[in-house]
């Protein structure tokens, strides 16, 4: 069915989206004394290709709606690919 493609599609990317999200609530507002010292060393001893690189990582998976034309990209970083809707595909065939 169309939600369990959409499911499969998406879930994955949501899951790791909410960790990540969930590690850095911690590591931002966590009160430990393992937070500060992981606080301390990410924000001052982390070189900035790393967190560039993570950021780009995070920013590479950008789904459009199927029924809207596709945006055209202008940026530097890499998108990842998204997989076209079958009602796409299919009217794509038919314009053919």
């Amino acid at each position: 069915s169309a939600f369990e493609e959409y499911y499969n599609e998406r879930f994955p990317q949501a899951k790791a989206d909410l960790e990540s999200s969930r590690k850095v609530a911690g590591l931002v507002s966590g009160q430990t004394w393992k937070d500060d010292i992981m606080r301390k060393i990410v924000l001052n001893l982390m070189p900035s290709s790393l967190t560039k690189m993570a950021v780009v990582r995070t920013l590479a998976y950008r789904p459009q709606a199927s029924f809207l034309p596709k945006v055209e990209y202008h940026g530097s970083g890499r998108v990842d690919p998204q997989k076209e809707s079958k009602r796409y595909l299919q009217e794509k065939a038919a314009a053919i």
